[in-house]
């Protein structure tokens, strides 16, 4: 019988100690700050952090962030000015007759109209259409894109 009143006791006190009150959600709390407070009506959290560890955290998930691929096209015109446009769209034209199943871009960087051939993981991909290519056009080389 002692023993239950014991067991009863430490129970009640054990519940009463183990109560806090939770004063902020997690997601209200930015821990980027330099110091946290959390009210001290139950209890005190204050988080001290140095401004280095930002600018580590920062860098550790931006390397983790998706990074645009690279691809590889083969450029196998540029022009400029109206003639420029005219002779690319030209180009363009045949290469797709001729090459059907290989995309082909008009691309305006100005000044310059350029058609681009291909959508290559590789460069060594790339390199292989260019070696079929290289007698058909007279200006073609390798260049490295970004997949958007």
């Amino acid at each position: 019988m002692k023993n239950l009143y014991f067991i009863a006791l430490f129970f009640l006190l054990a519940s009463g100690a183990y109560s806090q009150t939770i004063t902020k959600n997690f997601e209200e709390l930015t821990y980027m700050q330099d110091s946290i407070g959390v009210s001290s009506s139950g209890g005190e959290v204050v988080v001290i952090q140095d401004a280095k560890l930002e600018q580590i955290i920062t860098n550790y998930s931006n390397a983790f962030k998706r990074k645009p691929d690279k691809i590889y096209r083969v450029q196998i015109y540029f022009g400029i000015g109206r003639d420029g446009r005219f002779k690319a769209q030209n180009i363009k034209d045949g290469f797709e007759r001729d090459h059907p199943g290989i995309p082909a871009y008009l691309i305006f960087e100005e000044p310059y109209f350029k058609i681009k051939v291909g959508d290559f993981d590789t460069k060594l991909d790339a390199e292989r259409l260019k070696s079929q290519l290289i007698e058909s056009y007279e200006t073609i080389f390798i260049t490295e894109d970004i997949d958007e």
